[in-house]
């Protein structure tokens, strides 16, 4: 079973980076986020339109006169004015608020992308150690039937390898969780296997790093979203204020057939509608509704300045150990595990230090795998935060 997992063929489906946030944009929430931005912009036009003309039919009994009169509802002082502003505001929010739900598609797709990269390396680095294991078994077995090892020395071999044997299991399977993960977000078959290009992405520049944190919550999206809705707020309560004026009607028409007069009667009015009551009651409701949307203004600039240093620290601190595991750890671990082969091979060792110094190395490059895998997680919250979708241009 371990060898058909090491010879397995590679998986047909290999997806980049590049490619699998292509596909990022096809989120659920992503594509509900674009529909409701267009039903927002649709509005506006609603908001746009004049009120609807009321036509009236008549007749009364006994004069025998026919009456066709319309009437106009005119909204003035402002008041379609400001609700079109509203309604374009709103818009607007929605349409920042589509292009939040986006750039949180393409963190999650990325942070999957490198998760399953990071789950493809561990399963090679077991698969590595288990080769190796098996190679030091087969040699210490020969020098045990050589009669220059002890029978100790050949069954911690073994045991060390069923250890390398039981971990190349689990990676593997975690691979294929990781595989799931990502096709899930991409709405691919989970069942059919799939990975990575096999390339590694290299770490941002410093640079660009800093660049980054620096650009400040003006820019995101989730702020832009709330500025407006800010926006469309102000202008619904300049609307309210508007209707504070008495609301305009206009009505012409015309009689009919009145036996007592020749020819037919036109005539027009002007209908005034009085604003008691009812209509000084939505204007507390939108000064209420202002300080709401202030109100999540502030919150939103505070959560995206936390998400942008937190996203930042991370950043600086997982680079930092990766450059230690590549520059100093992982080297001297190299050289301290083949220099006990070397001795052992000589005789010059025991089978406990080499085995103490293998897992050393091991556990070395399990994690520089993981800090790899932190830092572009990290980097992936970083460029969401600072509301880019994809790292800096030269």
């Amino acid at each position: 079973m371990i060898a058909a997992l090491l010879l397995a063929a590679p998986p047909a489906l290999t997806l980049s980076l590049d490619e699998a946030l292509a596909r990022a944009r096809e989120d659920p929430a992503a594509v509900v986020a674009r529909a409701e931005a267009e039903v927002a912009r649709r509005r506006v036009d609603v908001a746009r339109a004049p009120a609807s003309p009321v036509l009236t039919l008549g007749s009364t009994r006994y004069s025998a006169r026919e009456e066709v009169s319309v009437s106009q509802e005119i909204r003035w002082a402002g008041e379609r004015r400001f609700g079109v502003l509203s309604a374009r505001e709103l818009a607007r929010s929605a349409a920042e608020a589509a292009a939040r739900a986006e750039l949180e598609a393409r963190r999650d797709v990325r942070q999957a992308w490198f998760d399953l990269a990071a789950a493809e390396d561990a399963a090679a680095l077991a698969g590595d150690t288990l080769a190796r294991a098996r190679e030091f078994r087969d040699s210490v077995s020969a020098r045990f039937e050589g009669g220059r090892a002890p029978r100790l020395d050949s069954v911690r071999a073994e045991a060390e390898l069923a250890r390398a044997s039981a971990e190349a299991l689990a990676t593997a399977e975690e691979r294929w969780g990781a595989w799931a993960h990502l096709a899930a977000l991409l709405a691919l078959p989970a069942r059919e296997d799939g990975g990575t290009n096999a390339a590694r992405p290299p770490a941002l520049p410093a640079g660009d790093v800093e660049a980054l944190a620096a650009r400040g919550p003006g820019g995101h999206p989730t702020v832009r979203a709330a500025e407006a809705a800010v926006s469309a707020a102000r202008a619904a309560r300049r609307q309210a204020l508007a209707r504070r004026w008495p609301g305009l009607a206009f009505t012409a028409g015309v009689n009919a057939d009145d036996p007592g007069l020749p020819g037919p009667d036109w005539f027009g009015s002007v209908g005034l509608t009085l604003p008691f009551g009812a209509r000084t009651a939505p204007i507390k409701v939108t000064e209420a509704e202002v300080a709401l949307e202030e109100a999540r203004l502030d919150a939103a600039r505070r959560q995206v300045s936390e998400a942008l240093e937190t996203a930042y620290r991370r950043v600086r601190g997982a680079g930092a150990q990766l450059r230690a595991y590549d520059d100093e750890a992982l080297p001297a671990a190299s050289e301290a595990a083949q220099l006990t082969r070397e001795a052992y091979g000589f005789g010059r060792g025991d089978i406990f230090r080499v085995l103490e110094t293998e897992r050393a190395l091991i556990d070395v490059r399990r994690a520089r795998v993981a800090a790899y895998r932190e830092l572009k997680r990290s980097e992936a919250d970083l460029l969401a935060a600072a509301g880019e979708t994809d790292a800096p241009k030269d």
